[in-house]
């Protein structure tokens, strides 16, 4: 790993437990030899790795799910359009079929 300001390699100092922290449970420190840099390296807990994966997997399915529903509407519409149209031609064939006569009045 390199170091951000002067981008020589980093020293590996050590890796510590870290008891008392429940997202994380090893911190490793780095070092630069050049720039004299220190870096902590933090490594998440089982139960925060858990807690990202579960949060990771909701927005996907509400993506999923969003775009699903899209789809099924952007059908149902297309689908409208058809029936639509064909209720029109359908009207249009049968006013050639059986032309409405005008009822005509009479004085007598």
């Amino acid at each position: 790993m390199n170091c951000w300001h002067c981008n020589n390699e980093l020293i590996w100092g050590g890796d510590h437990d870290m008891e008392d922290e429940e997202d994380y449970d090893i911190v490793t420190n780095l070092s630069c030899p050049k720039c004299h840099t220190h870096v902590d390296v933090y490594h998440p807990s089982e139960r925060l790795i858990k807690e990202y994966e579960d949060y990771d997997k909701k927005p996907k399915s509400f993506i999923e799910n969003a775009k699903k529903e899209q789809k099924e509407l952007d059908e149902s519409y297309q689908q409208s359009k058809r029936n639509k149209k064909d209720r029109t031609t359908s009207e249009k064939l049968q006013e050639e079929l059986e032309p409405i006569t005008p009822c005509s009045m009479s004085d007598e």
